[in-house]
């Protein structure tokens, strides 16, 4: 089935926030932002999806009017007004779809920026469902990341974008071997693919880099010498009779926790970032995950507490229908470490009007329910399901209209937000109110001798991992891998 008449939507999710309180936190809201619309197919047979409108929402979380100034490619756009409290649509064509292939592309990112902090979340929607992200803002990105995409079913196409904010950004990508989860269900059954260090790229400000692979990027490291974005996801995937197109932006390394709580029903998958890495749950056995970047993979129907020893990168996969009767779509978003919970504060959210279906989940602690005000009605009011072994409840709340979400008390962890979609034709799901404070400061470097090639370590402490060509014999101590292509 192709999908040439696809309608698409991208739009930067309506949500506001006055934060009460404690103002050093890094949260998502931020004066800049570097976005772009990651490449999708519209069906598993590789038909691309073509469309001449995308709709991008720009919203304020002041009271009096800001003006957002947006660049494509350094060129200026016309600048857009937006009310107090309120939104702008603007219109672009397809032409900003990113393409597939390793390529840089600088025509196709846009930057935005304003006077005062705002919030922006990109939703992109065909006829086939294209999940969305939520935007992080240039402060809160980093140089050290590790990746999560999906890769399942027929014509599946798993991808990453790196976006520079500044010029002369040199970026390395290792690729892990495609075996490096337990979950070998989720690979094609007999494939299997070396890991790989893809050569250094340098990035020019305004540049994305995009990377796509037939088979998973689960686990791969991406390293740089000034802070990127990345987005990763699928072009296109399958979850449980589900097709789509998914994407996130990762949070960078530094800000990850060591304890999260799922929303379920879904698929809950965990990547190591250290070594050594043990993950326990009421729920299941305890798995250890004896590489960086190794990972593995739970499904569970009902929200699930789990723990590991070491900073871990958590994300839940599931699908979204309108109703029994549809397969729907599949949706793909990073679960908030319960470090980074958010609050006090009030949080304000439009709903979509494409979504006659969204859904509030509220994480939250059994002690804080009496403090959390939905439309100034307590969360009391609201059924919860009670976490297995933990402290904490999930309410969900199902909205037609603004939602307003107030939170009491002093403490910075207090709950998690997280807004999910659903159309016949599209979804999107995304988190809300999370904090990026930098709870991994990043390890003291110390020069090493060369062990390996392609030891994703920075043995040199120069910001690159496995930059030096030591085959050619030009030296160095942190070699990369030999191409075996020649």
């Amino acid at each position: 089935m192709g999908s040439g008449n696809a309608s698409w939507v991208l739009s930067l999710l309506c949500v506001w926030a006055v934060l009460l309180g404690c103002t050093t936190a890094q949260t998502q809201y931020g004066t800049r932002f570097v976005i772009a619309i990651p490449f999708a197919f519209g069906d598993d047979t590789g038909s691309v999806f073509t469309t001449s409108n995308f709709r991008v929402i720009l919203s304020n979380n002041g009271t009096t009017p800001i003006t957002v100034s947006m660049k494509q490619n350094g060129t200026p756009m016309p600048d857009q007004s937006v009310a107090g409290l309120g939104s702008t649509v603007v219109h672009l064509s397809s032409d900003n779809m990113l393409q597939p292939g390793d390529l840089l592309s600088h025509e196709r990112t846009i930057e935005l920026t304003t006077p005062s902090p705002s919030t922006f979340g990109v939703l992109v929607q065909g006829t086939n469902a294209y999940d969305g992200y939520m935007a992080i803002p240039v402060a809160q990105w980093g140089t050290e990341y590790r990746v999560v995409t999906h890769c399942r079913g027929e014509g599946s196409v798993c991808q990453m974008v790196i976006l520079a904010q500044e010029d002369n950004t040199e970026v390395t990508v290792h690729l892990p071997a495609e075996n490096n989860g337990f979950s070998v269900d989720d690979h094609n059954p007999g494939a299997y693919h070396a890991a790989e260090t893809v050569p250094v790229r340098v990035l020019q400000r305004h540049q994305a880099w995009v990377i796509n692979r037939t088979f998973e990027m689960t686990g791969a490291r991406v390293v740089s010498n000034i802070n990127v974005g990345v987005l990763a996801g699928a072009q296109w995937t399958n979850y449980k009779g589900s097709g789509g197109a998914v994407t996130e932006q990762l949070p960078p390394v530094t800000v990850l926790g060591q304890e999260y709580v799922s929303v379920g029903p879904g698929t809950m998958r965990g990547v190591a970032t250290e070594p050594d890495t043990t993950i326990h749950s009421s729920d299941f056995s305890p798995v250890l995950l004896e590489l960086v970047g190794q990972w593995d993979q739970a499904a569970f129907d009902r929200p699930v507490y789990f723990r590991a020893n070491r900073p871990l990168l958590a994300v839940q996969f599931g699908r979204m229908n309108m109703d029994e009767s549809s397969p729907g779509y599949p949706v793909f978003f990073i679960l908030t470490p319960i470090l980074q919970f958010w609050g006090p504060g009030n949080v304000t959210i439009l709903p979509e009007p494409a979504f006659p279906k969204q859904h509030l989940m509220v994480v939250t602690r059994e002690k804080h329910r009496p403090g959390v005000f939905i439309n100034d009605t307590s969360l009391l009011s609201y059924e919860k399901h009670n976490v297995t072994r933990s402290v904490y409840t999930v309410s969900t709340v199902v909205h037609q209209q603004d939602v307003k979400v107030a939170m009491q008390g002093g403490a910075w962890d207090v709950m998690a937000l997280y807004v999910l979609g659903c159309s016949a034709d599209g979804v999107f799901a995304a988190p809300l109110a999370a904090r990026y404070d930098v709870i991994n400061p990043p390890k003291n470097c110390t020069t090493t001798e060369q062990q390996k090639a392609g030891d994703t370590v920075d043995n040199d402490c120069d910001g690159l991992v496995d930059e030096d060509d030591c085959d050619s014999g030009a030296g160095g101590i942190d070699c990369k891998l030999p191409d075996t292509s020649k």
